[in-house]
């Protein structure tokens, strides 16, 4: 009969395999981005947490309790789970644009709980040896309390995002901080339940970096790569639920660039990319929280949510004219860019997105026409 170790050295192993392929697509992606070298550290750290684990599981089920490796390869496993879970800390709080989490030396002020643990681990081992099976002792509760530290902060951050401010534009890239934070916490309750005979919580982890990587590639596929902008499938989706949903107002703005053509012809396709991000940037700094904002063709821009009056819309579309203004004063690039905005508010005659896309559509281009020809 299999024992119940050597099935958990399996499910390891299960897991390992497509992080550490995952893992090595990321270090080929040549990105080095603070985000990038934090997920990169939380994948290798679990994938090491992981294989200790992995191993010491069929050690058990071939030897039974083998004490003095069991215990050596236990104390690794611990550090390496809890510092793999302070690195996806730090990932998570990139994700959700803390700017504290780009010093340096906050990070190591916040990795001292990893370190603490480590010494704890070395001076009274958090694990002995009893009937043959190994039990917690009480200096276990300060590594769930710091995994739990590290797990929860950022998950519950972008919940109230998500959930309370409506931030429809980021919701994907929060949706696996969440759903980490909420698979960890049944494992948790299973792991209570089993008494540690099974390492759930630590597998669910190694899965949830797993999950957060597969999420992350799927939502590529609705964006736009060179801005990082929604694209028009995510946006279609998102005006869809709206017109059935909103409560206030609902406006819709199509936007695009003024004589892009010509930055192409003029200073070459590198040039009209820095353009599209430049206004993309710009566009992500002046997007209201609920706004969902999107890149749907070549120099097309759309933007859709809901406000309380014309009044603001139109402060909202002053604020977009003057950072762009502002913008092309501080690139100092041979070319400027402008926008025409059309903008339309929804109302009972437009039964459907088409009709809606067409008014706002008419609405830019009268005012193209109308600045064409200096009115």
């Amino acid at each position: 009969m299999v024992s119940a170790d050597f099935l958990t050295g399996v499910i390891y192993l299960m897991c390992i395999i497509p992080l550490a392929y995952d893992f090595v697509d990321l270090l080929r992606s040549g990105t080095r981005s603070l985000k990038r070298l934090m997920q990169l550290m939380a994948m290798g750290l679990c994938i090491g947490s992981s294989a200790v684990a992995m191993i010491n599981s069929f050690l058990l089920a071939n030897n039974g309790i083998a004490v003095i490796p069991s215990f050596f390869l236990i104390r690794l496993f611990d550090v390496l789970q809890v510092a793999a879970c302070f690195y996806w800390f730090c990932y998570s709080e990139t994700i959700l644009r803390t700017g504290y989490i780009r010093k340096r030396m906050i990070r190591m002020l916040l990795l001292l709980p990893v370190a603490v643990l480590a010494l704890i681990d070395l001076s009274a081992p958090l694990y002995y040896a009893n009937e043959g099976a190994f039990r917690a002792s009480r200096l276990w509760i300060p590594k769930i309390v710091i995994i739990w530290s590290y797990i929860t902060f950022s998950g519950i951050k972008a919940a109230i995002r998500v959930h309370l401010r409506k931030d429809y534009a980021r919701r994907d890239a929060y949706r696996p901080l969440v759903l980490f934070m909420l698979i960890a916490i049944v494992a948790q309750v299973l792991q209570l339940r089993l008494k540690g005979s099974v390492p759930v919580m630590s597998i669910a982890v190694t899965f949830n970096m797993l999950l957060a990587r597969r999420m992350e590639l799927q939502s590529r596929i609705s964006g736009d790569e060179l801005t990082g902008l929604n694209n028009r499938t995510r946006f279609l989706v998102f005006l869809s639920d709206k017109i059935k949903s909103h409560k206030s107002p609902l406006y819709l703005m199509v936007m695009d660039i003024d004589r892009f053509k010509s930055i192409n012809d003029t200073y070459g396709h590198g040039e009209g990319d820095r353009a599209l991000k430049q206004v993309a940037a710009v566009l992500k700094h002046c997007m209201p929280a609920g706004f969902c904002l999107a890149r749907i063709g070549g120099d097309e821009f759309v933007a859709a949510g809901e406000m309380d009056s014309p009044t603001e819309m139109n402060e909202l579309i002053a604020a977009i004219r003057s950072n762009l203004s502002a913008a092309n004063d501080e690139n100092k690039r041979p070319w400027n860019v402008s926008l025409s905005i059309g903008c339309v508010c929804h109302t009972p005659e437009m039964a459907d997105i088409p009709t809606f896309f067409d008014a706002a559509d008419a609405a830019m281009y009268r005012e193209k026409r109308a600045r064409k020809h200096g009115a």
